[in-house]
């Protein structure tokens, strides 16, 4: 987990998930930038449901997986 100390503070929270979209975003723009743009947002919409779902039944494991 090196590459994480060269992440900014607000990505290391999402850590791998955060890291992979943004090289998959990456390779989309050789093919549709708008498809890759709408792909990374669902994402990350996907990341802040599961986050807060996971948050609202037990915080304690959230902060062991994060």
């Amino acid at each position: 987990m090196r590459f994480a100390t060269r992440m900014p503070k607000g990505l290391r929270r999402l850590g791998r998930v955060t890291y992979a979209c943004e090289r998959e975003s990456r390779n989309f723009d050789t093919q549709g930038t708008e498809s890759g743009r709408r792909w990374v947002r669902n994402q990350h919409r996907s990341i802040e449901d599961w986050r807060r779902r996971s948050s609202g039944q037990k915080p304690a494991s959230t902060r062991g997986v994060t």
